[in-house]
């Protein structure tokens, strides 16, 4: 049997760290270097699976996203994007349009949320079939699956068994993990007294959040301490926003014909050569 193989690519995130890579500390600006190793970050990849498919997915740059209206403190730790930095995600839309390139940006949703979708897609349109996210955002893990994989590096690819032995969770129990714990990156406290360990120590026996509230009593069994049950009842209702938070919104249509987004080896070493 032919398994067809698909890179889904955070394009924004690529984007960021080529951009930074040649541009850090300079005052003048160089795009076209930074997108020589855009392009370099996704062939030397591509070598290593050679993939049938590549899907470019690129934030919106619309700011009030669905998860600022929920919790305005979103993401707001983070430095606003450089009018530079927008310029240099132009400046890459517009070279895959030169070379015919398919990619995807949808309004007031993430890259993440897209993603999430079009793996759910192609999950329906081919039986069988292997999907790597290129991203180094965490956030990834929880899509990933048998035939859904996380490609970090050129030599790191995670997968359902060692994603359990770096964080000593699986993949579906991130988002539980990620509320309890907090998460610094998108400005998600999570709840006062847990760490890792104790995250880890509830959620491998009691189970997801929903369950934890089910079954908060059994927490004293565990020799959680009484101020941290107290803090997770007091909690709830900011347990349910920062829930919604982390989770993907994948709800939404979007129309994807995959032939369109066929890329060979050819095309990328064409475009370095131009670049």
């Amino acid at each position: 049997m032919k398994y067809e193989k698909v890179f889904i690519i955070d394009s924004t995130l690529f984007a960021y760290k080529s951009y930074y890579v040649i541009n850090y500390k300079k005052k003048i600006k160089n795009l076209k270097k930074s997108f020589n190793v855009f392009i370099k970050m996704i062939y030397f990849r591509y070598l290593k699976i050679f993939p049938n498919y590549i899907i470019f997915v690129f934030d919106d740059k619309n700011k009030n996203n669905y998860r600022k209206k929920i919790f305005h403190k979103y993401k707001s730790n983070r430095k606003k994007c450089s009018k530079n930095f927008l310029l240099y995600i132009n400046y890459i839309i517009n070279k895959l349009k030169k070379f015919n390139i398919k990619f995807i940006c949808l309004q007031k949703f993430e890259c993440d949320d897209v993603i999430s979708y079009i793996i759910k897609k192609l999950n329906k349109l081919f039986k069988f079939i292997n999907i790597y996210i290129l991203s180094y955002d965490k956030d990834y893990i929880q899509l990933i699956s048998n035939n859904v994989f996380l490609y970090t590096s050129i030599n790191k690819i995670f997968n359902t068994k060692n994603v359990y032995k770096k964080y000593g969770i699986y993949p579906y129990m991130l988002k539980d993990f990620l509320v309890l714990c907090g998460d610094k990156s998108d400005n998600i406290p999570g709840i006062k007294g847990i760490g890792n360990k104790i995250a880890l120590k509830i959620l491998r026996n009691i189970g997801d959040i929903y369950n934890i509230y089910s079954n908060i009593e059994k927490l004293y069994n565990l020799g959680i301490k009484s101020k941290i049950i107290d803090n997770l009842k007091n909690n709830y209702k900011n347990i349910r926003i920062w829930y919604r938070l982390v989770s993907f919104i994948d709800n939404f249509k979007i129309k994807l014909n995959i032939n369109k987004f066929i890329i060979n080896k050819n095309l990328l070493i064409k475009i370095l050569k131009t670049t």
